[in-house]
């Protein structure tokens, strides 16, 4: 068994001040340098591996890394608040040498697959120096200089540039590997040269993730799709004691976010349920002038694109009028803003849309069904692109919530369509009548002293009422629940 704590590094004061980094954006708290000796252990192969002990106490962390001397002696980041190992979904630590030529950085992570620590200049998944903490099948255990170019597979340098005296351990489900990085550039053979950062003369967003390996059909053992990570919101300079805090999604990427589920999971998908399945109700009601389901659809519709055009600046504000990076979020930036004009194009096209009974009418039902039906499916796919943004880091459960509202708006108005195909074929109301029932009507209480007849409700009212107390009750669990995943994340 090796034993390998890091020489200099640990202290016995512990600083109640300290604060760790949730699963989310942090700021980063920088202090004065400073540096310490060399381990003064042996260096290890690449894939030894330290049992746990049977004889002593459990071991915070199967090489030892700890908490301590957190803000003091090392920079830190950890995950969740608090934590400290074993409880740690991730940690990382970093100090530099006495000579000021190697940064130690030691990482560990409840996975029996890998764990991941990246230097990168933006808050993308891209372009970033990454050293993969990995554990085979087999129990063997190496650590991997790679670079990304985006959300792909890691390439792997072939000579692991810089790294040296790595340890690496494996218990009770924490792998950890701590190892020498040297602070100076130093060129990558080949491909991804660039991607090799001098970590002394400029600050980097870390990364920290965690996840699966997988075989390839050459037999070699990649790294998979990570199931947890973080980031840290500033960069951070890991020559020095940086200590990274908690922190939330910032609150502007937050009203963005929330501002832009509800345009589009509630406030648009009420307006057109009304406007496609309830014209015949409530006949002899009106709001505002108009008929109930005009009222609300036109209702809701403003209330879509007002939200819309304010998240849309909230978040062009945020990031000062800047157009993002990287491919995910580019299809998100760009199908966000389609969706938007489509929206916004809507009351615009309503304003001459012209008389029920005139051709143009036609030609604009069809581009308002279009330009609707578009901006839906649009804002859909946005939805989730944007779930997985390293800014909102939400749970998994934030998308199976979402798939589910889907699904229940699918149902909803498959079930409402079948109900309109099966209904009595006795109702007297033709299209034209109901183009006409949008506009305003005598009311019985008025000076008319002929007042018109009321209308009989249409044949199954009774449950197309109901159905919209069930759906309205379902679709407000579904937008509560993201707003609350939004909120605490």
């Amino acid at each position: 068994m090796v034993h390998s704590s890091l020489g200099g590094e640990a202290t016995f004061v512990y600083n109640k001040t300290i604060f760790w980094a949730n699963d989310v954006a942090s700021p980063t708290i920088s202090a004065s340098i400073a540096s310490q000796g060399p381990t003064n252990v042996p260096i290890t192969t690449d894939v030894a591996t330290i049992p746990p002990s049977t004889t002593a106490a459990p071991a915070e962390d199967p090489l030892g890394i700890t908490t301590g001397g957190c803000g003091v002696t090392k920079g830190c980041y950890g995950v969740p608040d608090g934590c400290s190992p074993p409880d740690c979904d991730f940690l990382s630590t970093w100090v530099t040498d006495a000579a000021g030529e190697n940064v130690i950085i030691e990482i560990t992570g409840k996975s029996d697959g890998y764990v991941a620590i990246g230097f990168s200049s933006d808050q993308l998944m891209a372009d970033d120096d990454m050293y993969e903490c990995m554990r085979h099948p087999d129990g063997n255990i190496e650590v991997f200089s790679s670079y990304s170019t985006g959300r792909t597979m890691p390439t792997r340098e072939a000579t692991n540039s810089g790294v040296s005296n790595v340890e690496v351990a494996y218990s009770n489900g924490l792998l950890s590997c701590r190892f020498h990085r040297t602070v100076r550039q130093t060129a990558r053979a080949g491909t991804g040269a660039d991607q090799y950062f001098d970590l002394g003369n400029s600050s980097y967003h870390i990364f920290l993730a965690v996840g699966p390996t997988m075989v390839q059909p050459d037999g070699t053992v990649q790294i998979a799709v990570h199931t947890s990570r973080a980031y840290s919101d500033q960069p951070v300079d890991v020559t020095s004691i940086s200590l990274v805090a908690a922190a939330s999604t910032p609150i502007l990427v937050k009203l963005h976010a929330g501002l832009m589920m509800s345009a589009w999971m509630f406030t648009v998908s009420v307006a057109a349920v009304m406007a496609r399945f309830y014209k015949p109700m409530w006949p002899n009601s009106t709001w505002c002038g108009v008929k109930i389901w005009f009222a609300i659809h036109r209702a809701g519709m403003i209330m879509t694109v007002l939200l819309c055009v304010l998240a849309f600046v909230l978040i062009f504000f945020f990031k000062e009028w800047t157009f993002v990076t990287g491919t995910n979020a580019e299809i998100h930036a760009i199908m966000g803003i389609v969706v938007t004009f489509l929206a916004v194009a809507q009351p615009f096209m309503s304003l001459v849309r012209g008389g029920p009974n005139e051709p143009k009418r036609r030609v604009f039902n069809w581009f308002h069904w279009a330009f609707g039906t578009g901006a839906r499916v649009g804002a859909i796919i946005v939805m989730f692109l944007g779930l997985d943004f390293p800014a909102m880091d939400l749970p998994d459960e934030a998308m199976y919530v979402l798939a589910s509202w889907v699904a229940w708006q699918a149902l909803s108005e498959v079930i409402l369509e079948q109900e309109s195909l099966l209904k009595c074929c006795c109702e007297t109301k033709t299209k034209d009548v109901e183009e006409v029932e949008m506009q305003t009507r005598k009311s019985a209480s008025s000076v008319d002293l002929n007042p018109e007849p009321k209308t009989p409700n249409p044949p199954n009212s009774g449950f197309k009422n109901a159905f919209l107390v069930i759906y309205l009750t379902v679709l407000t669990g579904f937008t509560v629940a993201m707003f609350t995943f939004i909120g605490l994340h």
